[in-house]
């Protein structure tokens, strides 16, 4: 009975350390996203339609995000500001400057020393399908 004691042990501190583990990679994840980060694609679909952000997302909880469109050679601009947070691989942003209601939701992949990978989780298609990069400005 001793030694099944014993096993029970170790199996809940092995159990227990692997969700402690697990926890702080996510809290390793979303501590990185602090820092300025750029990025681009083209439009699925859609020739001629490139998009670019430049972003920044503050130690405070504060974001701005610079956008750039250009629709058939015809450009323009975007800038959003507002609020940010991130728990369990999902980043969390609220703006205040735009006309639906602001908040967007995407769903963390990577974020790594240089470059981070995302999808949109609060869009219609087809920027829901999307795998976007962007890669830290130093």
């Amino acid at each position: 009975m001793k030694y099944f004691n014993l096993l029970v042990v170790l199996i809940a501190f092995s159990l227990s350390a692997s969700a402690s583990t697990q926890t702080n990679n996510v809290k390793n994840m979303c501590s990185q996203v602090v820092g300025r980060w750029k990025g681009e694609i083209q439009i699925p679909n859609l020739p001629n339609t490139f998009q670019k952000w430049d972003a920044i997302y503050r130690s405070n909880g504060t974001t701005i995000v610079k956008f750039q469109y250009q629709v058939d050679g015809e450009y323009s601009e975007d800038i959003e500001k507002g609020t940010w947070g991130c728990l369990n691989n999902v980043l969390f942003k609220h703006h205040t400057n735009v006309a639906d209601d602001g908040t967007r939701k995407y769903k963390l992949h990577h974020v790594g020393k240089n470059k981070m990978v995302y999808t949109i989780m609060t869009t219609e298609e087809p920027w829901n399908k999307l795998k976007f990069v962007s890669y830290r400005v130093k």
